[in-house]
Parts: structure tokens; C-alpha cells; sequence
């Protein structure tokens, strides 16, 4: 498997390219980090967990279920 950084970069391009949601990258102590950033006081947790589910989809078919565990 890629490293941690390279799976997290990739992850967040395809997520960003879908245009479904949009992940902010960041660097945390040199690792490659996703962040979801709620700015709106109108988001409610539907769209929390809409995120969520985009997320893990694009996951799972970047490395296969429970594999980032």
C-alpha cells in the first residue's frame, strides 16, 4: 500500500474532484491530514453524516473496507 501521506492526498483530490463535498488539506507534525471544516450555522446532521458517507465511500474504494482502521 502507498504511504499515509500519498493515500490521504489522493483521498482528498478524488473527494474534491467529485464537487459532492469539499475536504480542506492540512499538515499535522509532517503527516498529511483531512479536515472537514463546518462553517455554516445552518448545517444540520444530515449533511454531517452526508459527509461522513462520501468520505468513506471514496476510502473503501481507494483501499478497501475497514482498511484505515
Amino acid at each position: 500500500m502507498q504511504g499515509e501521506n500519498e493515500v490521504n492526498e489522493t483521498l482528498i483530490r478524488r473527494i474534491n474532484e467529485s464537487g459532492r463535498i469539499h475536504l480542506v488539506p492540512s499538515k499535522l507534525r509532517g503527516q498529511f491530514v483531512l479536515r472537514v471544516a463546518i462553517c455554516s450555522r445552518y448545517t444540520e446532521s444530515r449533511d454531517v453524516t452526508f459527509a461522513w458517507q462520501e468520505i468513506s465511500s471514496q476510502a473503501d474504494q481507494l483501499v478497501g473496507p475497514n482498511e484505515l482502521i
